[in-house]
């Protein structure tokens, strides 16, 4: 890996089990990390600090085949959002894209209280999930190719943002928009099927129309690079000057630099040696060094992609893969200066 001012470290997040699809991550205040199975209704926890230890289960969700993602309310101490749906990922159908809330306890023999939002009415595949507000979430509808607001406490929905830089490349690549990220003036997003990476200016609060909702659209999306092929986990500085995404297929870490005054992206590799990678996020610890530890989820790192060598792919290939395909791969910590 390449040196990077903003990053002190990357921890690979590889105790994942046996034939197992994970694909959102949440950081618990005690630095833990929660995860959602897209395989499996099945929501984890797991220790970065400690890579031999295993994940636990948390809960099982009802009505579902799978959890999409996974993130942290603004304005709790270690409560979620969590999205479950039914869907068949290389078929391209989804129902019931449904968002429960989950309160964890300080102590790890309480499980954790759940309860039903509700479903999102209009929603397609949800592939990403952000808290914008204490009262909304924003969520990625990437076979509807939008942005949706949702009020955390009804489920009630509507359109942030619809632009063509969320549309699917192709009927073949029929994955949109797949992951949103917040900053004070954007929201962010990436495009699975197209490499694109975006952003919608936002407004905080009311904005005369008297509609409710506390976060607004000020403009049309904009296109700020187009490096970023089948990006699935993607994430931001504290500043929002850089973003990170990862390419889940050919097993790629890339840093976007964003120029504030043009919104347009230049693109760096960091990696290229990753197994799967699907979920990243930042951690700032108490340090005067300003940068942050990055976790990665994935299944650890191989000298030569085993997924497609061409370049292409997409999460139906993933989901297709089955038990005849064999790697081994090692996990470690990597340090940058």
């Amino acid at each position: 890996m390449i040196e990077d001012d903003s990053i002190s470290e990357i921890v690979l997040l590889t105790q994942l089990p046996t034939d197992s699809w994970f694909q959102g991550t949440a950081l618990r205040p005690d630095g833990r990390v929660l995860a959602s199975r897209l395989d499996l209704p099945e929501l984890y926890l797991f220790n970065p600090k400690d890579p031999e230890s295993e994940p636990v289960l948390l809960h099982t969700f009802p009505e579902a085949s799978g959890l999409v993602d996974v993130c942290p309310l603004k304005g709790c101490h270690d409560e979620f959002a969590v999205i479950s749906g039914v869907f068949d990922i290389p078929n391209a159908t989804f129902e019931k894209p449904t968002i429960w809330r989950v309160k964890l306890s300080p102590k790890d023999d309480v499980p954790p209280t759940v309860s039903c939002i509700g479903e999102v009415a209009g929603a397609g595949f949800v592939a990403g999930m952000i808290a914008a507000t204490e009262k909304t979430l924003l969520i990625a509808d990437s076979s509807n190719y939008c942005i949706w607001r949702v009020d955390i406490a009804t489920a009630k929905s509507s359109v942030l943002s619809k632009g063509e830089s969320m549309v699917a490349l192709s009927e073949e690549e029929p994955y949109g928009i797949n992951a949103v990220c917040i900053t004070d003036r954007f929201a962010y997003f990436g495009n699975e099927s197209t490499g694109c990476l975006g952003r919608v200016p936002v407004k905080f609060g009311p904005d005369g129309s008297d509609d409710g909702w506390d976060i607004h659209a000020t403009g049309p999306a904009q296109v700020v690079s187009d490096e970023i092929p089948h990006s699935d986990g993607l994430t931001l500085t504290k500043d929002g000057n850089v973003a990170y995404s990862a390419n889940y297929v050919n097993g790629e870490l890339r840093r976007i630099d964003i120029d504030d005054a043009t919104g347009k992206g230049t693109t760096t590799m960091l990696m290229d040696n990753l197994v799967t990678p699907a979920s990243l996020q930042l951690v700032y610890d108490d340090n005067t060094s300003g940068k942050a530890k990055m976790l990665c989820l994935c299944l650890g790192e191989i000298d030569i992609s085993w997924v497609r060598d061409d370049g292409d792919g997409s999460w139906s290939d993933i989901a297709n893969i089955n038990e005849s395909v064999t790697v081994t791969v090692t996990t470690e910590v990597v340090e940058t200066s």
